[in-house]
């Protein structure tokens, strides 16, 4: 019977059993890390955006004042020249603004996510 005990920070494991090979067992380990990484949250582009969240975005902006040349008449939005439009002048401005906000967001996670499996990655090439 075999044990191996490693500590890092609050960080413990305990592998026990009989005839166990510790080059397998670290692959073993290092191989649950490409599930992980593959699940990485990816960088959203305009394209991404759905019609729904394009209307809940419209919603948080309902209030902001229009660009001169344009009315709303609690449907949709018309400018000098007739045209009808169901989104909000700035909509454009407004989706640049929530893609930078979810973006700066998801790096920060990921960062986050990274560091965390570099310093696990590292502590399972330790145990030996």
């Amino acid at each position: 019977m075999s044990l191996v005990v490693y500590t890092i920070s609050s960080l413990e494991l305990k592998i026990t059993g009989q005839g166990l090979n510790a080059d397998k067992l670290r692959d073993l380990l290092l191989n649950c890390y490409a599930h992980a990484e593959a699940s990485s949250n990816s960088i959203r582009s305009k394209d991404s955006i759905s019609l729904d969240e394009k209307r809940e975005i419209q919603r948080q902006h309902a209030m902001d004042p229009l660009p001169e040349g344009y009315m709303f008449d609690g449907t949709n939005y018309f400018d000098f020249f007739g045209g009808r439009y169901e989104f909000h002048p700035c909509i454009a401005q407004f989706i640049e603004e929530y893609i930078t906000a979810v973006n700066e967001d998801r790096k920060a996670t990921n960062l986050k996510a990274l560091e965390e499996r570099e310093s696990q990655q590292s502590f399972v090439k330790q145990l030996v």
